[in-house]
């Protein structure tokens, strides 16, 4: 609830004075996707559905704009749930987490950028400087790889200062107790996010540290360091990423499995974390062709905490994606992307907790302005 009082203070702080001399545009997107899928858990036999899937909300956004370039940017999602279950304006109290509203307005920006003559600051609530590049991949709810290679560090409140290719931000850190001996964190200093953008290529850093209490103090160390490039290949494009981190399950998608393991004394044994994906684009007749693929994993340096039995093994946590899709533009505003994509997940040696996933379906989008 405090994100989205702080989001809707920030807007009315922000607009009462240079309202009148903005230039305000108002847009979004209706997105909704039919899907097959066919998933296998373990040795259980597969399970195949058909659903309207929510793919990651559709939109509604605002800007104003002033003659220097600044402007106040605010975007909200709709999910398909609520609408599809409630109808459109069934602005109705979200029971199932007791907060409002996140089925009925889901907050996704709600920021600032000021020129200013040394750079530009941008404040509020947005997307991570952290490896901002998504995969080009639209089932599984608009998942763009995430967590299955495509790190993100999500939309976090943070205020980030911008001079040429450099970004500097300072983030609201997150915090997360590793298990339920834990029971609350303390957080002194923001986290630090930085990227640098050179030609086709980006190189970004992020660090937070915070300290878990319960039967003992740990104190928990989070790292990333990511990089992609785009680059030409021929009539094609191919979008590289990769990265490597240390305990990145405070970070957007990451899972409880790259979370640290803590021993009963309290010391910290550090899970590693590296993945990335890869893509190529192509234009194919009138639409644009893109495959790709996407590796996730986590180390856990205890042995035999995940590994079902083997004290001689490592722990790992491997998550993969292949995906294929083609987008063809019908008309100006409106396009489709139909797509095949398979995802798949392992932990240790525990064929129990096999999971892989086959879906189909069609991406529709509607954008207007």
């Amino acid at each position: 609830m405090r994100k989205y009082v702080l989001g809707v203070v920030l807007g009315a702080i922000l607009a009462v004075g240079p309202a009148l001399a903005m230039k305000w545009s108002f847009s979004g997107s209706f997105r909704v996707d039919p899907t097959f899928s066919s998933t296998t858990v373990g040795t259980s036999a597969a399970v195949t559905n058909f659903a309207i899937v929510d793919p990651g909300n559709s939109r509604f956004r605002l800007k104003g704009t002033m003659d220097d370039g600044s402007y106040l940017y605010f975007e909200a999602g709709v999910p398909y749930k609520m609408w599809h279950e409630n109808g459109w304006f069934s602005f109705d109290h979200d029971t199932s987490s007791g907060t409002f509203p996140t089925r009925v307005l889901k907050l996704r920006h709600a920021y600032a950028l000021i020129n200013t003559p040394m750079g530009k600051v941008k404040f509020g609530h947005t997307w991570s400087v952290l490896d901002f590049v998504f995969a080009n991949q639209r089932l599984n709810h608009d998942l763009a790889a995430i967590g299955y290679g495509n790190l993100y560090g999500g939309r976090v409140w943070e205020v980030v200062f911008c001079k040429g290719p450099a970004k500097v931000a300072f983030v609201e850190p997150k915090a997360a107790v590793t298990d339920t001996s834990y029971h609350s964190t303390e957080v002194k200093l923001p986290k630090i996010e930085a990227s640098f953008a050179f030609g086709p290529a980006n190189v970004s850093f992020s660090y937070n540290s915070f300290k878990e209490e319960g039967a003992d103090t740990a104190t928990i160390n989070t790292f990333a360091l990511a990089a992609f490039a785009g680059l030409p290949l021929g009539p094609a494009k191919v979008l590289v990423n990769g990265w490597f981190g240390q305990n990145l399950y405070t970070f957007c998608c990451e899972g409880a499995y790259h979370a640290p393991y803590v021993d009963s004394t309290g010391t910290v044994k550090n899970t590693t974390g590296m993945g990335g994906f890869a893509q190529v684009m192509a234009k194919a007749g009138k639409g644009l062709f893109t495959a790709g693929l996407g590796m996730d994993i986590a180390t856990e340096p205890e042995k035999d905490v995940w590994a079902a039995g083997d004290s001689t093994k490592t722990d790992k946590a491997t998550k993969m994606v292949l995906f294929a899709n083609y987008k063809l533009n019908l008309t100006k505003s409106f396009y489709i992307q139909p797509e095949f994509a398979l995802f798949s997940s392992k932990v240790g040696d525990n064929d129990n907790a096999k999971v892989s996933q086959t879906l189909f379906g069609v991406h529709l989008q509607y954008d207007w302005k």
